[in-house]
């Protein structure tokens, strides 16, 4: 089993109790809740007796022998079902030869492991991909020094780590030069520098790029039968979970429960992980019931999982007409189709155009069918609301998305979150199903942002992030006399509502759930049908104008060139080195000239777009800081130089989105695929659900596109898929309503 924690950033725990504390010593201060305790150097530890039949190691010295006390404050029985069911060695399931030994290869195999795990991905994803650099044979230290960086940036593609691969293929050959040079090629050597003391483990372990305190956190967890002194240790989850199958969190009673054998402590740990990724609690929990009752009770589960249970698990029995779906898809696309080839279904329909207006018209008049209420923002944000047979005024929970597209884009990008929205609906409708609470569509203004420049606009001032008169002003990127505000009263969309989030003035959300296309590769490549979104990375956008001077192209030598296209060139090329060099994305999708240039003269000024994206909003900002220091030395190292200016024109930070409604989406998605139909995933992409999380409850559903396309006349999502989609969002509304009810 590989062990992972992906996304989580919570700490250690490890109690050990009985172990003494140096008085006026220094303290750990690693985040990690086991720096409560001692952690206590080995030289200040009792030493095993050699006629001591136990096997002790590190800190267990100082520990009262009261095993049999302490082990029977545990249920034992569940303990070893724990461990006989799912506590494997981890990595037990790759090609590693001896994953029970303390051999160089195998230490080294648990601190990539470590390293990949810790990252924000899916646990299944990264199992796969830490297996497939085990068979690549990274995991010994003469193999990973003669790879090169393109082989291992491979391996990490091959085994679905697409968005760190860079900065991971980096870090590895980094790591390698590291065993080899400080640490003689053997990382066992670790613990000789440490004294075998865990504190000095961690800050030793600290040193190395790419292994924070959660990569930590799994090393410790999966190596301390090869390395005893780790032992005992449960990461936090790990604990948390120990706690809810009933067998206490106190790690030194578990310790004990185990008979202080370090393997077992391992073992059990690597089930409990298994236990909380794969959802598999109710089968302990429900022993508890069967010993202590002889049946099974609902009530015997915490009200909060009764809840989400109820919310997540139950279908609604209402089914999507699919081929109803499909055929509105299309014909909605009616309006701003392009770019149309055998194999293209693209689509032009610019925010605030003539077709987006059409469209909008369009959808005013279905959901006014559906017995909704519809109210438009001053924003154009249009909100459809439908009734609840509780008639709270409670704010309604929105399926929302938007309609406008790419200049060079496909049919499902947003469309197909509005449509498979007001297929539900129309499925409510016709089965006579009312939810609890009021439900509804949202049609955010502008998401692309790719006619006024400021992504997921409508839904940004809603959620208060952006100034609704900065919104106003924006300018059509080729035609400054078009303006938002301008665009928004030629076509009759400018409501009397404020565009705001807060209740007295605005327009409240009780949640919202966003449908979308995943615009990458990793479900359709995993052979999964659903994603459930956990949140979102981080995102900034800015524009640069580069200024130089014309001249003749034949007359002007190098030395007295101020050659504004030039240095735009190089500085674009350099973000791509700078982002690639931090695991980054950075990306250029618009280059301005002046429109009177010629191909005899030197261009007088260069403008350009810069789009940087990763997951930590810390790794966007060094991105940003690094190029604008480069973009400076460029700006001086041709002829006499160019300046340049910038602006800022959007800051998304990294979100994680709602937990019940993340749960909501994954029951409904375990209902209808089951559960190795589904991945959890984090959204590369902006959304609409990015600011709404910022106000309201929010989660997001992906489907698969075809070789991951979008933003292309090419982009495809297959009917089924959307169908499936479509009956996902309906059954996560509908569950997240009955939890709503339940706490009403």
């Amino acid at each position: 089993m590989v062990t992972t924690r992906s996304g989580d950033k919570s700490q250690a725990a490890a109690p050990q109790k009985g172990a003494p504390t140096k008085t006026g010593g220094k303290r750990s201060h690693s985040k990690t809740a086991h720096s409560k305790d001692t952690d206590t150097p080995a030289s200040d530890q009792k030493k095993p007796k050699a006629s001591d039949n136990k096997k002790e190691h590190g800190f267990a010295g100082d520990i009262p022998d009261n095993t049999s006390k302490s082990a029977s404050k545990v249920p034992q029985s569940k303990v070893r079902q724990l461990i006989a069911k799912y506590g494997e060695l981890p990595l037990s399931d790759t090609e590693l030869a001896e994953p029970g030994k303390p051999k160089p290869d195998t230490i080294l195999a648990f601190l990539l492991n470590a390293m990949l795990s810790s990252t924000r991905i899916s646990h299944a994803l990264a199992a796969k991909t830490v297996a497939t650099v085990i068979k690549a044979g990274y995991h010994r230290l003469d193999v990973l020094k003669k790879s090169t960086w393109e082989e291992r940036t491979h391996v990490l593609t091959e085994g679905g780590y697409a968005h760190y691969r860079e900065k991971t293929a980096t870090m590895m050959g980094e790591l390698a030069e590291l065993i080899e040079d400080k640490y003689e090629g053997d990382l066992n050597s670790i613990l000789k520098t440490a004294g075998e003391d865990r504190t000095k483990i961690r800050a030793e372990l600290k040193k190395i790029k790419g292994l924070g305190d959660v990569g930590i956190d799994i090393f410790f967890d999966t190596a301390q039968h090869v390395w005893p002194c780790l032992a005992p240790f449960l990461d936090p989850r790990s604990a948390k979970m120990a706690e809810a199958v009933g067998i206490g969190s106190d790690v030194q009673q578990l310790w004990d429960a185990v008979s202080r054998e370090p393997e077992q402590m391992c073992r059990l740990a690597a089930a409990l992980t298994k236990v909380r990724l794969d959802g598999l609690k109710s089968e302990f929990t429900e022993l508890d019931v069967d010993m202590h009752a002889g049946l099974r009770s609902r009530f015997t589960t915490p009200r909060h999982a009764r809840e989400l249970s109820s919310a997540a698990g139950a279908l609604s029995g209402l089914k999507i007409n699919s081929d109803r779906l499909a055929e509105t898809l299309h014909y909605t696309c009616q309006w701003g189709a392009a770019h149309s080839g055998p194999t293209e279904t693209g689509m032009k329909r610019l925010a605030l155009s003539e077709n987006d207006a059409l469209v909008r018209r369009w959808f005013a008049n279905e959901v006014r069918k559906l017995d909704c209420k519809l109210i438009v923002d001053q924003m154009g944000n249009m909100f459809a609301r439908r009734a609840g047979s509780l008639g709270s005024p409670a704010p309604m929970t929105g399926m929302g998305s938007h309609l406008d597209t790419q200049p060079r884009g496909g049919r499902y990008d947003g469309i197909l979150g509005i449509v498979a929205a007001v297929e539900v609906l129309r499925t409510l409708k016709e089965n006579g199903f009312l939810t609890g609470f009021d439900v509804g569509i949202v049609n955010w203004t502008n998401e692309e942002g790719a006619r006024f420049p400021r992504s997921m606009m409508g839904s940004g001032v809603w959620a208060g992030e952006i100034l609704a008169e900065k919104a106003w002003r924006l300018a059509d990127i080729f035609d400054p006399s078009a303006t938002v505000i301008s665009e928004l009263k030629k076509y009759g969309f400018v409501g009397d509502l404020p565009c705001s989030s807060n209740a007295p003035t605005g327009y409240p959300l009780g949640a919202h759930f966003e449908l979308h296309i995943e615009q990458g590769p990793i479900l359709e490549e995993s052979g999964k049908r659903i994603g459930a979104v956990q949140g979102a990375q981080a995102y900034r956008w800015l524009t640069f104008t580069v200024v130089g001077r014309d001249a003749h192209t034949g007359t002007t030598p190098f030395r007295s060139r101020k050659d504004p296209l030039l240095a735009a060139a190089k500085m674009i090329a350099s973000s791509n080195a700078i982002a690639k060099k931090l695991g980054a994305l950075a990306s250029t999708g618009i280059i301005k000239i002046p429109a009177n240039s010629s191909t005899n003269t030197i261009a007088s000024s260069a403008g350009f777009t810069l789009d940087i994206r990763h997951p930590d909003d810390e790794v966007v900002a060094q991105v940003q800081e690094q190029c604008l220091e480069s973009f400076g030395k460029i700006a001086k190292e041709d002829g006499k130089g160019v300046d340049f200016s910038w602006t800022l024109d959007t800051d998304s930070r990294a979100v994680k989105f709602d937990k019940d409604c993340i749960q909501a989406v994954e029951g409904a998605a375990n209902a209808l695929v089951g559960p190795d139909g589904w991945l959890p995933l984090t959204s590369g992409a902006g959304h609409d659900s990015v600011y709404t999380s910022r106000r309201c409850p929010t989660a997001m559903i992906f489907v698969p596109c075809k070789d991951g396309v979008s933003h292309h006349p090419e982009e495809y999502c297959s009917p089924e898929d959307c169908a499936l989609g479509a009956q996902t969002l309906m059954e996560a509304v509908i569950g997240y309503d009955r939890l709503r009810m339940s706490r009403a």
